[in-house]
């Protein structure tokens, strides 16, 4: 089996890589940033190179005509494909995804019954699947408690060339948003923030710092990935078992078209 991952989605990977090895099965991974449709055809031509019987494909970009062209080219070459991203729109593709819409709502409910009722959000655009899931959802349960929302409290810087998780860290990206998120009035508007991940929060942390606004004294923060790292910092994180997941689910993709070809 071989594995396309266009970005770097570790704890995926590691799932993957433990259900093949349990399974006895050679994984070729093929790990590469892509910014086009191009681009990741390519990687599924180097999969087919490399003589494997089925490929797992990890994507992060938003749902485009692209994702339907890398379906149609998966189901020409006849082989057996997984995805590990959210496929409603598409029949009979299998995929599994963590479902960040639902973990963006359990933010802001939490938040809430703690006696938030101010919220914002500092993060990275929408560009990416997951993060538009996790805003969605996380605006969607503030309205559906009644409260209000404050444009100022929503910072969501865009991706550019410049401004990138592939060009800068997550932490540098995180402080200058926090900087915005400062310099717009955030933190005298909102008690509570969500941000894109841990590493984007330690930045905006970072920036709260140098402006003398305490976490989680003054503005309770959420990230994801739950990193060891950073639970010193008055961060709170939502914990993706994304490896546990990757592996079960592989296994049952595997387990299905062996079946089918006996």
């Amino acid at each position: 089996y071989g594995e396309v991952l266009p970005d770097h989605s570790i704890g995926y990977q590691v799932g993957v890589a433990r259900a093949c090895e349990e399974l006895g099965i050679t994984l070729v991974l093929l790990n590469r940033v892509c910014h086009t449709f191009m681009a990741a055809a390519g990687l599924i031509d180097d999969a087919l190179e490399s003589n494997v019987n089925g490929v797992v494909v990890r994507l992060s970009m938003m749902p485009n005509q692209a994702m339907s062209e890398m379906t149609r080219l998966l189901v020409k070459r006849d082989l057996p494909f997984y995805f590990i991203r959210e496929m409603r729109d598409y029949v009979d593709v299998d995929f599994a995804y963590a479902d960040n819409y639902r973990g963006g709502a359990m933010v802001a409910d939490k938040l809430i019954d703690r006696g938030h009722e101010r919220l914002g959000v500092v993060s990275l655009d929408c560009s990416y699947d997951y993060l538009y899931y996790r805003y969605r959802g996380f605006v969607d349960a503030i309205k559906t408690r009644g409260l209000s929302l404050c444009d100022d409290a929503f910072v969501l810087m865009p991706t550019t060339n410049e401004f990138n998780n592939w060009t800068m860290s997550w932490r540098d990206m995180g402080e200058i948003a926090g900087k915005r998120f400062i310099e717009r009035g955030g933190p005298d508007k909102v008690t509570a923030v969500m941000t894109s991940n841990d590493e984007f929060a330690v930045g905006v942390v970072d920036a709260f710092k140098a402006a003398k606004i305490r976490v989680p004294e003054d503005v309770a923060m959420v990230g994801f990935d739950h990193h060891p790292a950073y639970h010193d910092i008055g961060l709170a994180s939502v914990h993706f078992d994304c490896a546990a997941c990757s592996e079960k689910l592989l296994k049952r993709f595997i387990f299905k078209h062996r079946e089918g070809s006996e």
